[in-house]
């Protein structure tokens, strides 16, 4: 199942669903079907489900059986398989999530938060912020909802607490009910690795890389953390201007560049791609594996008239800078047959 929104329409298998003027969202499978909500409404291929509601997101799939947020009114709930899911306590529903095959939802009273997983409430109750902007009432939630974590079946979110001055806060992790973890500033790259949250705290060039409760690595301006199989890789800016470099399990791999990024997981092995942009000519581009050159580019610029590129062995006019961002999206790493496709 392939599917995706271009252009104000849904794509499937090729072929424009329906017409969308909107935000689908998230497009989910189940059991083989294309399954997505726009404008308040569930649909399976082209087709709807269920009654339509004011407003529908996280739209999620259980075991086959899709769930969601629905407001109608002033009521926020859970559907799961087409009915609303009851519960003892009034509270309305912010958001919803698959952690290990049960429901997650971030749950709201007023100015208060809590995560619920199953039917089991997972930490405290977090109180949030509050202020009135044009004669409404807007909540700012203590929980960043887009740092939530399946840690092999168990819970793992963050909770924000913003500072009087700009940069200010104090963030805590809390993993499987537990607060593992208080810091006095912003958490960045919150991820999963075996098992235990793996992020990024600090601040004022000088960056620690913590897995669970436990303090690995610390560099200045750590970067695009990533988990490797068993081992943990990011890049490292000692400065502005200074050149950026790889490192994994705590030792710099590679030669220094100008700019890097898209590190990813390719059967256990590291990638990454590498840009250079201080040659008097012009800007080179490669992509590495396993830590081995597979092919690079260079992009010749006299006088931005013309932008040539260099793929492996192969020059290719791009005919202007529009059509040369579009060769450079080419550079996307998931698996090792799209990779094989920049050996020379």
């Amino acid at each position: 199942m392939q599917g995706l929104t271009f252009a104000g329409r849904v794509i499937y298998d090729g072929k424009a669903l329906t017409e969308i003027y909107g935000n689908v969202g998230r497009l989910i499978n189940i059991k083989g079907e294309l399954a997505y909500a726009y404008n308040g409404q569930v649909f399976l291929g082209r087709e709807k489900v269920g009654e339509s509601y004011d407003a529908v997101w996280d739209l999620t799939d259980f075991n086959g059986i899709f769930g969601f947020v629905a407001k109608k009114g002033n009521h926020q709930y859970v559907i799961m398989g087409g009915k609303k899911v009851s519960h003892k306590e009034p509270y309305q529903v912010e958001n919803l999530w698959n952690i290990g095959g049960k429901p997650v939802i971030m749950a709201r009273r007023g100015n208060l938060y809590w995560m619920i997983h199953g039917d089991e409430q997972k930490g405290g109750v977090y109180e949030g912020e509050s202020h009135r902007e044009d004669g409404r009432l807007i909540l700012n939630g203590p929980i960043n909802n887009e740092k939530v974590l399946d840690c092999g079946g168990k819970l793992a979110f963050i909770v924000e607490k913003l500072g009087k001055e700009i940069g200010d806060a104090e963030t805590s992790v809390i993993f499987d009910g537990e607060e593992i973890g208080k810091y006095k500033s912003h958490i960045t790259d919150f991820i999963q690795h075996r098992g235990k949250p793996a992020f990024i705290v600090g601040s004022g060039g000088s960056e620690t890389v913590i897995v669970g409760e436990e303090q690995k690595w610390k560099f200045p301006g750590i970067y695009h953390l990533t988990s490797i199989g068993n081992r943990l890789a990011f890049t490292v800016a000692e400065g502005r201007e200074k050149p950026r470099y790889v490192v994994l399990d705590g030792e710099q791999i590679g030669e220094k560049h100008d700019g890097m990024s898209l590190l990813t997981d390719v059967a256990g092995k590291l990638a990454y791609s590498y840009s250079d942009c201080s040659s008097s000519d012009g800007a080179s581009y490669g992509v590495v594996y396993d830590q081995k050159e597979l092919s690079f580019l260079t992009v010749y610029h006299p006088q931005m008239k013309e932008v040539i590129v260099r793929w492996g062995k192969e020059y290719l006019p791009t005919g202007g800078q529009s059509a040369l961002e579009k060769s450079l999206s080419k550079i996307k790493l998931t698996n090792t047959k799209e990779l094989a496709q920049f050996s020379e």
